[in-house]
């Protein structure tokens, strides 16, 4: 008796975790599809393999490695705060590529890990095009630094020692810098917020380097953009939240 007890107590224990790793499953790979209320704002698969696979093997990434990595990282609460904190009237916020120099560094010393590197800043812009607030970055203690007198050297030092030789590389105008509006970050969060809640956790942003790719506009294709991803408790990427490519690239498109 005892013995057919314990198969029942296995059998049911058995069926308890099947479900709950069903259901994590589905949570993680198809949230989006199965009513967890994510809005659907990621890169096509394909569409996303293509922009990978152009840039692994292109020649940005080869003018890249000698100033970065591919990916710069923050806590979560960092991208919660760029998205929280906008100022009333904010229509877009502007993603800076910068390079981070000797004088600079002097000044803010916890990123000489990242002195001659490429970087990104943050501002707030206003459908009139208007800065708000000042220009800011985070450090890698997730702590926020406003760079207004050195916002200038930084994005100069960007467009006169990177971003000049992919553009004679790719044979058309680079990326000077990324719009994304408030409500397509907006909408992430809403997502990241559903999440929140479940098995996995987000706990930080990355941004990915890569090559933009539009299968039905070649405007903007071989310039430097990047995908949104989080990264979860469990280290990895989540899956429904990754591959965001919310961007709008300037010179193509600068509002």
């Amino acid at each position: 008796m005892k013995s057919k007890k314990k198969r029942v107590i296995i059998a049911i224990t058995a069926i308890v975790l099947l479900i709950a790793f069903g259901a994590y499953y589905i949570n993680y790979h198809y949230g989006n599809y199965f009513g967890s209320g994510l809005v659907s704002i990621k890169t096509p698969p394909a569409q996303a393999k293509i922009m990978k696979d152009n840039y692994s093997k292109g020649v940005v990434k080869k003018i890249l490695d000698q100033y970065t990595g591919e990916k710069i990282e923050h806590n979560i609460d960092c991208y919660r705060h760029v998205i929280e904190n906008a100022p009333a009237g904010t229509e877009n916020v502007r993603v800076h590529f910068i390079r981070l120099t000797d004088l600079f560094i002097k000044k803010y010393k916890i990123l000489s890990d990242y002195n001659g590197k490429l970087y990104l800043a943050f501002e707030y812009i206003d459908k009139d095009k208007n800065r708000l607030g000042k220009p800011f970055l985070f450090d890698e203690n997730s702590k926020l630094h406003e760079i207004e007198e050195d916002f200038g050297s930084t994005v100069d030092a960007y467009l006169n020692n990177i971003n000049y030789k992919i553009t004679e590389a790719i044979k058309k105008d680079n990326t000077k810098y990324i719009i994304i509006t408030l409500a397509s970050l907006k909408d992430h969060l809403k997502n990241i917020t559903v999440k929140n809640g479940m098995i996995l956790k987000p706990t930080s942003v990355e941004f990915d380097l890569t090559e933009e790719y539009n299968p039905d506009d070649s405007t903007c294709n071989k310039q430097l953009t990047f995908f949104t991803n989080i990264r979860s408790n469990f280290g990895g990427y989540i899956d429904d939240l990754s591959e965001y490519n919310m961007n709008s690239l300037c010179p193509n498109q600068c509002p």
